[in-house]
């Protein structure tokens, strides 16, 4: 690179071409390029002992490569193997303990080198063994060892067919690898000169022919005996035997299920009877003795009902564990320990998933020990329909008097979100009673033939109509036969002013009375009340209102005792010359139209 800048500098005219500092230059970058060329002549170029050598050795068949590389590590195990006999006569630190690790590693990586060329194996065909670990799923499987044993013998016939036919086949390619292992150590027993001659002169720990040759012998020795299939076959004919004699076996899988279930209800039916029996036992002794102690000493009376209420739950809960302890204690003493294992899971699993309800349990506690939004004796609204609470435990009693069936029970969680109050003594439980007439705002005028918690039947022009209870309460019913008034509005022309205020309601008042006078007198008085007043003057009549409080006896004669009245009203007019004006038009005529109607009556007048 430098003579070419300096040669740059020069233009190549003839004259200074020929220079002198031209020719030193020239002659310096020729002995430059020689240089070099011969120092790489002889780095590349391979000598004549060297290439002498090369031709001198021999190629080797396949064979003989693989018994160099084996004798190779050979002479390198040796060597770590001294060099951990030395180590470990040195002081013990922290550098050394590594060394020794890392050696150690090395050589067992060698020895599976070693065997893996001999045997002409890949790593996952040559056997291993495997440390065992104890995992939580091996606690778990030893926990339900009773359930799983169970399920075990149930189906052993064909878990036990499939296990023998997998391994059959598994020792079958056993055998298989461990033949052609044997057969590539057979060919590594005679070793080759030139292996062994290439292997004396390679890098590594010097050995003695006759050492190497020993420690070679040894490690094939221990891989022939390591891959003897004699043992396999011999469990592969134990296998197939086995197979064999299960496969001859008639017994179809009803008779086996019949067997294993012929066995369970022999002990296991004889131990759950016996374990349901203690626990149905212990709960209805105590039950029964808690109610006998209760209605003898009458000790529950002298306390208020939350405190009764605390009470009767704790002495619940206490019997229903002692219960579940007999039954647990009854499989214990029996030795049944796979009812007992399935207990134990079952109240296990219905701990775990009971945290999840603990929230809504504690609310349904509140409500069964009467400190919740609902409380016994008082009254509730559910559903659109009033209720009394009768009592509150695992169940709700609600009650209704006035309804057919009117006592419901229910799940005591459904009135979580409900609310009640106290009741007074004179409010309805339900609007109507059977054999009531009544009103509703749909123009329904019947007969109350049936009212239950679900529905009400109301008779109405010779049929029956249906009505959902929370729909019939909405309906506005009016209830006739707790008594009735009818108001009846009766205009009057204005020619009757100056009665319409006294002779007038009373004349009417007197003639109606007269009228209906088996009605008055009748025990008990279909009218209890009937009253004539003037009401107003209207746009056209001057209205009288008559009132008549009718007694809810006569709740059928509703419509016609209201036709009646306004039939003897006419009559009255009719016999007293009275007139009933129709409803009149009134106009309102502006100033002008007025003089032009004067106008007008003026001219026709004239004429």
């Amino acid at each position: 690179m430098y003579l070419s800048h300096q040669l740059s500098k020069y233009q190549f005219s003839p004259r200074k071409m020929f220079s002198r500092k031209t020719w030193i230059w020239v002659t310096a970058g020729l002995f430059l390029i020689l240089f070099s060329t011969q120092v790489y002549a002889e780095k590349n170029i391979p000598s004549k002992d060297q290439t002498s050598a090369e031709k001198k050795q021999p190629e080797l068949d396949p064979l003989e490569d693989r018994q160099v590389n084996l004798f190779l590590v050979v002479k390198k195990s040796v060597g770590i193997r001294k060099e951990l006999v030395d180590l470990s006569k040195k002081a013990s630190t922290k550098e050394i303990e590594d060394q020794i690790k890392s050696l150690q590693k090395e050589l067992e990586t060698l020895n599976n080198s070693f065997e893996t060329l001999s045997t002409q194996l890949h790593g996952e065909e040559i056997p291993k063994v495997e440390e065992i670990q104890i995992s939580w799923t091996d606690e778990l499987q030893e926990i339900t060892k009773p359930i799983l044993k169970s399920i075990r013998e149930i189906t052993s016939r064909p878990r036990r067919i499939e296990s023998l036919n997998a391994k059959i086949e598994a020792l079958k390619v056993q055998i298989k690898n461990y033949e052609t292992a044997r057969k590539n150590l057979n060919d590594l027993d005679q070793i080759k000169p030139n292996a062994l001659k290439q292997a004396e002169k390679s890098n590594g720990e010097k050995l003695e022919k006759k050492d190497l040759v020993n420690n070679f012998k040894t490690k094939l020795d221990a891989l022939y005996d390591k891959y003897n299939p004699e043992f396999l076959v011999l469990k592969l004919g134990q296998a197939e035997a086995s197979l064999a004699k299960i496969q001859q076996s008639d017994k179809s899988i009803f008779g086996v299920l019949a067997e294993a279930f012929s066995d369970f209800f022999e002990v296991r039916g004889r131990n759950l009877f016996i374990s349901l029996a203690s626990f149905a036992g212990v709960w209805w002794s105590l039950f029964h003795v808690y109610r006998i102690f209760s209605e003898k000493t009458r000790f529950l009376d002298a306390l208020n009902r939350p405190a009764r209420k605390i009470i009767k739950a704790s002495y619940n809960f206490f019997i229903f564990g002692l219960a579940v302890l007999a039954g647990l204690l009854a499989l214990y003493l029996l030795n049944d320990w796979l009812l007992l294992s399935m207990l134990a899971m079952f109240l296990i699993a219905l701990a775990w998933t009971s945290r999840q309800l603990l929230p809504r349990f504690l609310q349904e506690l509140r409500l069964i020990l009467n400190f919740g939004s609902v409380r016994e004796g008082e009254r509730l609204f559910w559903k659109g329909v009033p209720w009394l609470v009768k009592d509150l435990g695992m169940y709700a009693i609600l009650m209704n008097p006035r309804l057919e069936g009117g006592s419901i029970k229910l799940p005591v969680g459904e009135l979580a979100a409900e609310h009640s109050r106290p009741f007074v003594k004179e409010e309805d439980w339900f609007p109507t009673e059977i054999g009531n007439w009544v009103i509703l705002s749909d123009d329904t005028f019947g007969k109350i033939i049936s009212q239950t918690p679900e529905q009400v039947i109301v008779e109405h022009l010779g049929s029956r109509k249906y009505y959902l209870t929370p729909e019939f309460l909405t309906l506005k019913p009016r209830n006739l036969s707790s008594g009735y008034t009818l108001v009846i509005k009766f205009g009057l022309d204005y020619g009757t002013q100056d009665k319409i205020c006294e002779d007038l309601p009373e004349l009417f008042k007197t003639n109606l009375e007269k009228y209906f006078r088996d009605e008055l007198e009748a025990t008990p008085p279909a009218f209890e009340k009937l009253k004539v007043q003037f009401d107003e003057a209207g746009a056209s009549s001057l209205n009288l209102i008559i009132i008549a409080v009718v007694n809810g006896k006569y709740a059928e004669e509703y419509y016609s005792f209201k036709r009646t009245i306004n039939k003897e009203l006419v009559s009255i007019c009719n016999e007293n010359n009275l007139t009933i004006p129709f409803n009149q038009m009134t106009l309102s005529l502006s100033p002008q139209m007025e003089d032009l109607a004067h106008n007008a009556i003026k001219e026709k007048g004239s004429i």
